[in-house]
């Protein structure tokens, strides 16, 4: 049997790839690498492959077999770190949080397809956990997944939005279908933000053919004002629940059956894309029995000059600063 002990270190990883004409992301730090191979009937063994980039570890042991087809191929990969921000920061173009880190899986070729079994990543105290099932070689267009995300705070992990600043709330987040000829399959894709909740299911068709589009949603927010704020203001205290079916044609989109309560409103109404003309075309429909704005626009300037109206008026007399 053949076997082999590697052990490469330097000062800079990414100086000595690049002068090695390996092209990684921008990282940058001390590294450290020890692994130890042997060769099987089966392939090339990989028994304990360690590994270090600043503070940040990798460990990983694989079968890797020897033909093209990469049948065989058995995989685990743990990894961890004190700072994310330090790893990734000048790899990335978005905000990298000051946290630790760790991420595993288990990766196995059988059959044509690519297993990633026990995938699991934590941030923080913000976890994600699945699984994949993926054809080989590798297509986007087909696949099924199943991921669970939950954690303490979401605006920890998110990208600024705008002028939108997120409340500190806990979440969790379930994601379970599949992709079949470029059609997106959601048997359930839920979104739970302290009592907020966003429930999605159905079909939605790849571009540019729309035509097997079938999707519901479901929107329930019992109080905004607690999602955050916008421009540093917070946003009305007042309650939303949206239903509505999304379905498709070659070349439309159509929101049918749109159910939206915002507040005292209530409003129905429906929406219309139509890509097939020179221009596309966006048609709405609304019908509303009441409308009452007064909850969602910003209090008035001076609230003794400009009383909320009792007359039943649809736009309060609110004064308006003119220059």
């Amino acid at each position: 049997a053949t076997a082999l002990q590697v052990h490469v270190s330097g000062d800079d990883i990414g100086k000595t790839f690049r002068q090695s004409g390996v092209r990684l992301p921008r990282w940058q730090g001390a590294f450290d690498i020890k692994a130890g191979m042997r060769a099987t009937p089966a392939g090339l063994r990989i028994d304990g492959l360690d590994g270090s980039i600043g503070e940040s570890t990798l460990r990983v042991d694989a079968l890797v077999p020897l033909d093209d087809s990469l049948d065989g191929l058995d995989v685990t990969i743990e990894a961890t770190g004190p700072d994310l921000e330090a790893l990734l920061a000048d790899s990335v173009d978005v905000d990298v949080p000051d946290v630790d880190w760790a991420a595993s899986a288990h990766l196995r070729r059988i059959h044509e397809q690519m297993l990633v079994e026990n995938l699991s990543v934590r941030i923080a105290e913000t976890t994600v956990t699945g699984d994949l099932d993926l054809p080989w070689p590798a297509d986007l267009g087909s696949g099924d997944f199943r991921l669970e995300a939950k954690g303490p705070d979401l605006s920890r992990i998110l990208p600024r939005i705008s002028q939108f600043r997120p409340s500190a709330v806990p979440f969790e987040f379930l994601l379970n279908g599949k992709v079949a000829e470029g059609n997106w399959q959601f048997q359930l894709a839920r979104l739970q933000l302290d009592q907020t909740r966003i429930e999605l299911s159905g079909t939605f068709d790849q571009l540019p053919d729309f035509s097997a589009t079938d999707l519901t949603i479901d929107v329930s927010l019992p109080d905004l004002s607690r999602l955050g704020t916008w421009a540093e203001s917070p946003l009305p205290d007042a309650p939303l629940h949206v239903t509505t079916h999304l379905t498709g044609a070659t070349d439309d989109l159509m929101f049918d059956e749109i159910h939206m309560e915002v507040g005292e409103s209530k409003i129905d109404g429906s929406f219309r894309y139509t890509g097939s003309g020179e221009v596309p075309f966006y048609g709405i429909e609304i019908a509303s029995e009441r409308i009452d704005l007064r909850r969602l626009l910003p209090p008035p300037v001076d609230r003794e000059a400009a009383p909320q109206p009792e007359d039943g008026r649809v736009i309060p007399d609110m004064p308006l600063p003119l220059e």
